[in-house]
């Protein structure tokens, strides 16, 4: 009789992991208030104006401005921060296709660097190898919420006068060494997607110290305008991307709600690296430093392939998954192997480049060795809803990754 579920046997678990959104009264009570107001445009409401006073305490900086969503908080900080036509953005080959697109929207060019499988963040050694004159900022991501070398990252930029733009968009208030992300760069941007961690379905923000760099990217997303100008004149090539009173109202009462379920979440994810690091099958990352803090977004963790004879990572993500707990694959592609690259998709309608004054590697035969691995073989994620569990239910996940690898013999076809 076999014992994986995925061949007829008994599944781990069939109980169902916590849902998300979490939300209640508070959040219906904000919304209320400001569709009673009647002002449902941050242009005469005040509940965007108090968000982004209140995230730009929680963040550590002085400004913040709210926006549509993160992709075009990328765009807008990189805009902000002087980037455009000819220059280069150093960005990491693993991580969400917005990144890159957001690099796109300044009209600069993306060039991928690889990562480190030990943090599955950027990897230092490859940026620094392809700086050169075009290169005018680096985009480090936070992937997970797991934060980024700040100080090597800052240091390289200083040295070679390059702009950090950081891509926080699944990092909110996490810390490297005592470093708030965000606060010691030109800009970071923030999402409030549906799977964010703090949530209003949509919704974006971009963080910064720069009295200059905030002017650019509150004109930018407001058509243009001025603080200091008329109403009706246009100073920058900007366009209406304001955060609307509703998401505002959702944010606030999610922004009071975070520190209780990160904490849950860090519980669940210390106690999933003890587990898995006494594991055979698989690994942790490394570990953080002590005063370091990561959002956990997404608790990441790595197959250790050499041990499993053969079976792909597509198959043992499959059986773990039929035990009942969901686990993900993670980024099937890297984002150079992306259609939009290979297939040199950039131009209007979605055909061969015509917009960008520059040129692309053939993408087709570019590779970056630790970015391949970690999406073909070996990262694999647990959500964030998923660390929002009691203790049966990262008990479960555990039993799951367990049983698959003591029977992974009945995974060889």
């Amino acid at each position: 009789m076999p014992k994986l579920a995925i061949n007829g046997g008994n599944p781990v678990t069939r109980e169902s992991f916590p849902v998300w959104p979490v939300y209640g009264q508070p959040e219906r009570e904000n919304l209320l208030r400001a569709f009673d107001s009647g002002k449902w445009g941050s242009l005469h409401g005040t509940f965007v104006r108090e968000f982004e006073e209140k995230f730009s305490r929680f963040s550590r900086v002085r400004h913040a401005v709210a926006v549509t969503n993160g992709s075009v908080a990328l765009a807008i900080a990189l805009k902000s921060s002087g980037i455009g036509p000819g220059d280069e953005v150093i960005i990491p080959g693993y991580t969400f296709i917005a990144s890159a697109m957001s690099v796109l929207d300044a009209l600069a060019k993306p060039v991928f660097a690889d990562i480190d499988l030990e943090t599955l963040n950027i990897d230092i050694n490859s940026v620094e190898a392809l700086i050169n004159e075009h290169t005018k900022a680096i985009m480090p991501v936070h992937f997970a919420g797991r934060p980024a070398d700040l100080i090597k990252i800052q240091s390289l930029a200083q040295k070679h006068g390059l702009a950090v733009v950081e891509d926080a968009c699944q990092a909110w208030g996490s810390v490297f060494k005592g470093i708030p992300v965000g606060s010691k760069s030109e800009a970071a941007c923030f999402s409030f997607q549906s799977s964010k961690n703090i949530s209003s379905g949509e919704g974006g923000m971009i963080i910064t110290d720069s009295g200059e760099v905030f002017e650019i990217a509150k004109s930018l997303g407001n058509c243009g305008r001025s603080e200091k100008g008329l109403w009706y004149a246009h100073y920058r090539y900007g366009g209406n991307y304001r955060m609307t009173e509703f998401q505002a109202a959702i944010l606030i009462a999610q922004l009071e709600r975070y520190p209780s379920l990160q904490s849950l979440r860090e519980k669940n994810a210390l106690e999933l690296d003890r587990a898995i690091s006494d594991m055979n099958g698989y690994r942790t990352l490394a570990s953080l430093d002590k005063d370091s803090v990561s959002s956990w977004h997404i608790y990441p963790f790595m197959i250790d392939i050499s041990q499993w004879e053969g079976i792909t990572k597509v198959d043992i993500v499959d059986a773990v998954r039929a035990e009942g707990v969901p686990l993900s694959a993670g980024y099937s592609l890297p984002v150079y192997k992306q259609p939009v690259f290979t297939e040199n998709n950039f131009g209007p309608g979605g055909g061969p480049q015509r917009c960008f004054n520059t040129d692309f590697p053939d993408f087709n035969k570019f590779s970056l060795p630790n970015t391949e691995k970690a999406c073909s073989s070996e990262a694999v994620w647990i959500t964030q809803n998923m660390l929002l569990s009691e203790k049966s239910g990262i008990e479960n996940i555990i039993a799951a990754l367990v049983k698959v690898f003591n029977n992974r013999d009945e995974l060889r076809k």
